[in-house]
């Protein structure tokens, strides 16, 4: 009965979450699915490999070097300690042509948001190595560590070697309750205020650098913590596995708590104390017909709310895409009709600008918005008394991931990762489509390391500050 919930046999939803969204279902069947590597990628020019073929066989694709032997060397490691269980229900691809083989592996759940996510972030990955690499290899291989009958864990390890990217890896972590069909964030297993980070930091070496971004697995009787390391190339993570029997945290580790709480449906409000932080998602110059779309399905799939910065003119042309932002209750602010930079202009102009693009979402939404983010972020004296006698705030940033620039979805998930603390205000723009990409990479990410997403409003509301017409606003703490 242990993996009951996880081994079913019924038509477990096979899926591919591509990041236009596209999707393909299979059943699962008897211990494991071998994919076409055309349904995951169309176009792709890979041909079908049988497993047995492929399993470890690397050395035709690249000339001998010390990153493809270090790759070599980890992938069999790793292949080994992620044999096949076979009660488990595994999705398997292995694809090779004369230039690059994939070798992929993973365990699929009855969660299709879990089964998403996971898709989600090995296809993006995917995607990004076969842009940027002629020949090579691209591994991945996942394990489960089960607590209990609903509430287990998922270590998912990418590894690829390219001719353009040298040897690069990756480890993602989930801890997952199947029976609320959520991620479990690491503050809620332990005591609510325990210094946890300590406790572990006292448990495993002294040498051990705990960042505040740890990822850990459970099960029944141990913790496995993965410390990453550096040390064969900067471009690659490496970890080191500790295993902490859960006993050595005496008092402080509550773990099945986590389910009787959701049982007693009052984890909501525990877990809402427990989170490292409450975070605004914000987007400018929207909407757009189709990535405005798209991040909205998106947003929707991870029950995220998001402020919007819109322009008068395309709101003009699509106020269906408005329609659902409202419906869905995202936040909409003015971002006035046109785009100009409000510091060379005179006070009727940035009025009429404002005045034009608050009557378009007043049309729309019934409501007037009560917030506004300068074209360019570029404001003076003139521009917030206006602003402020309109009844309208400010509203800047506090984190510039810089993707109307780089329009590189990985290199500005990162940007957003590393810069994003708790009352972050984070500035994006949806009618980029590398953006959308980037957000939901980096909306998964956040919220497994226990984030909440709320509107701006929202935000300052939770820290017990108000949002005054006028401004500039930052963020809660900058603005405290």
């Amino acid at each position: 009965m242990k993996r009951l919930v996880f081994l079913t046999p019924v038509f477990l939803v096979l899926f591919v979450f591509l990041l236009v969204f596209a999707a393909c279902t299979g059943s699962a069947v008897s211990g494991t699915e071998v994919l076409a590597f055309s349904d995951l990628a169309p176009g792709a020019y890979l041909m079908s490999l049988p497993q047995e073929e492929t399993e470890g066989d690397y050395k035709k694709t690249e000339p001998v070097s010390a990153e493809f032997l270090r790759f070599k060397a980890e992938t069999m490691k790793l292949a080994a300690a992620y044999a096949h269980d076979d009660t488990i229900y595994f999705k398997i691809i292995q694809e090779e042509d004369e230039n690059i083989i994939i070798d992929i592996s993973f365990p699929i759940t009855l969660s299709f948001e879990l089964n998403s996510l996971i898709d989600a972030i090995i296809l993006n990955h995917l995607d990004n190595f076969a842009f940027k690499n002629t020949h090579g290899c691209f591994f991945v291989r996942g394990m489960s560590f089960w607590y209990n009958e609903y509430v287990f864990g998922l270590a998912l390890d990418l590894r690829s070697y390219g001719d353009a990217d040298g040897y690069t890896a990756k480890k993602y972590v989930f801890n997952f309750d199947l029976q609320y069909n959520r991620i479990i964030s690491n503050y809620e297993l332990f005591e609510k205020d325990a210094d946890y980070r300590g406790a572990i930091t006292a448990l495993v070496a002294s040498s051990a650098n705990l960042t505040g971004c740890e990822k850990f697995n459970f099960d029944s009787e141990n913790l496995y913590l993965y410390i990453r390391n550096h040390d064969f190339s900067k471009e690659a993570e490496s970890y080191t596995t500790f295993t902490i029997p859960l006993e050595n945290f005496g008092d402080i580790w509550r773990g099945v708590a986590a389910v009787k709480d959701a049982e007693d449906n009052n984890f909501e409000a525990d877990v809402r104390t427990a989170v490292p932080g409450y975070i605004a998602l914000t987007f400018d110059d929207g909407p757009h017909p189709e990535n405005t779309v798209a991040l909205l399905d998106a947003l929707a799939e991870r029950g995220v709310r998001a402020t919007f910065f819109l322009l008068g003119s395309e709101i003009e042309r699509y106020p269906h895409v408005v329609e659902r932002m409202h419906a869905e209750g995202h936040s909409i602010g003015n971002h006035s009709f046109s785009h100009p930079e409000f510091t060379r202009m005179g006070a009727q102009n940035i009025i009429n600008e404002l005045n034009k693009t608050s009557d378009r979402i007043e049309n729309i939404t019934g409501e007037r918005p009560s917030l506004h983010r300068p074209p360019y972020g570029s404001f003076n004296d003139q521009v917030l008394t206006i602003v402020e006698d309109m009844g309208m705030s400010a509203i800047l940033w506090s984190v510039d991931p810089k993707d109307w620039y780089h329009r590189d979805a990985f290199l500005v998930r990162d940007n957003i990762i590393k810069s994003t603390t708790d009352g972050s205000i984070i500035l994006m723009h949806d009618i980029h489509e590398s953006s959308v990409k980037a957000t939901i990479m980096a909306v998964d990410i956040l919220i497994e390391k226990g984030f909440t997403f709320v509107t701006v409003e929202e935000l300052y509301e939770i820290n017990g500050m108000t949002l005054n017409p006028g401004g500039p606003f930052r963020s809660v703490y900058r603005d405290r």
